[in-house]
């Protein structure tokens, strides 16, 4: 069994990037992936604050912003991952949650990843552009690929669990940019992409 859990409390300012990790020797025909970030986690947080977190195997994550501000600002933003050919073998079960009252309260830009389960591809991109003469921003350069698309999991397989879960009170009163991936399972692309255009004027 691979276990990943996250009970961290305030954290308020500049960027907060924090991860705990517990993994116990697996029993006999027992495979399973559990990740999990509640309790308190980094309530009240302010500022930047990016989190990934995984249980399991070959996964990727990225929480990328670009800002710019100046007479002209350019923000780009590249992000490219993939996964070549490995060999991995499926989980009895996967569970990822955000529940309790994690990232409540929390203000700014906010980016998490959490994954349970195999090779699976997790992004939130942000781009911001703040000029005079016109910002131009740019998040075209995101590319997710892989080697198979052939599913991880077993031929015919059972009814095995794969949950995925947002507790009711996670993130309750955050505000500004929350960008969130949540996947359980194997081989899953998802990604989160915002881009922003101000034009102030010139005095």
């Amino acid at each position: 069994m691979q276990g990943l859990k996250f009970r961290l409390r305030q954290m308020s300012g500049g960027i907060a990037v924090a991860a705990a990790l517990f993994v116990a020797t697996p029993a006999l025909n027992q495979n399973t992936h559990n990740l999990s970030i509640s309790d308190e986690a980094l309530v009240h947080g302010q500022g930047r604050i990016g989190l990934n977190a995984a249980a399991g195997d070959l996964n990727e994550q990225v929480n990328s912003a670009a800002i710019a501000i100046g007479d002209t600002a350019i923000a780009t933003n590249v992000v490219r991952q993939h996964i070549g050919d490995n060999t991995v073998s499926a989980s009895d079960a996967q569970n990822a949650s955000i529940t309790g009252t994690a990232f409540s309260d929390s203000h700014g830009a906010i980016a998490v990843n959490g994954a349970a389960g195999t090779e699976n591809q997790q992004a939130n991109l942000a781009a911001i552009g703040i000029g005079i003469d016109g910002p131009v921003v740019s998040l075209d350069m995101l590319s997710q690929t892989r080697s198979s698309q052939e599913p991880a999991g077993y031929q015919n397989e059972p009814d095995l669990t794969k949950h995925a879960e947002i507790g009711p009170d996670a993130f309750e009163q955050s505000s500004g940019l929350v960008q969130v991936n949540l996947t359980a399972g194997e081989r899953n692309s998802s990604a989160n992409l915002f881009a922003l255009s101000i034009t102030e004027g010139a005095d």
